[in-house]
């Protein structure tokens, strides 16, 4: 039994991606005062909490998502349905760069014998883990010496 390595998104990736979405929240509160609507300070002071409230739960389950693992058996992590993929060291692979919901990464997933990707058997990994020393080391101890993980990064997709 192999025991998998598990990778999150590192937290300053996700505080920039949730800050966005944040500040547009806050931005969208001054709406009303720009058109002249007056809205009373409790309904705005609630608004703001509430914002600032549902923005951390939704980043404290953000960071404990795991987004691919790797162990000696190969790569781990979930399609784009949701359900497990396991991709073995020994399958054929591409690493495609290709944005999930506003998050920039790669698609590695398996190819057929004309170097096609397949329908099914994609994982997406975040740029923000490709390129972390950890995955790196990872990718260098666990992947074969070929693999197009090893020493894979932004600038090599």
């Amino acid at each position: 039994m192999s025991l998998w390595e598990d990778f999150r998104m590192p937290a300053a990736a996700l505080r920039n991606h949730f800050l966005w979405g944040f500040g547009a929240l806050l931005a969208g509160l001054f709406v009303p005062i720009i058109q002249g609507i007056e809205i009373s300070a409790a309904i705005y002071a609630f608004a703001v909490v509430a914002i600032a409230i549902a923005a951390t739960i939704t980043f404290l389950i953000s960071r404990r998502r795991v987004w691919v693992a790797m162990s000696d058996q190969g790569v781990r992590g979930r399609g784009a349905f949701g359900r497990k993929i396991v991709i073995p060291w020994s399958e054929r692979v591409s690493i495609l760069p290709q944005p999930l919901k506003g998050v920039a990464g790669v698609r590695y997933g398996r190819v057929d014998e004309d170097g096609i990707p397949t329908l099914s058997g994609a994982v997406f990994i975040p740029y923000a883990i490709l390129e972390s020393a950890e995955f790196q080391r990872a990718a260098a101890r666990l992947a074969p010496a070929n693999h197009p993980l090893r020493g894979s990064s932004k600038s090599a997709t």
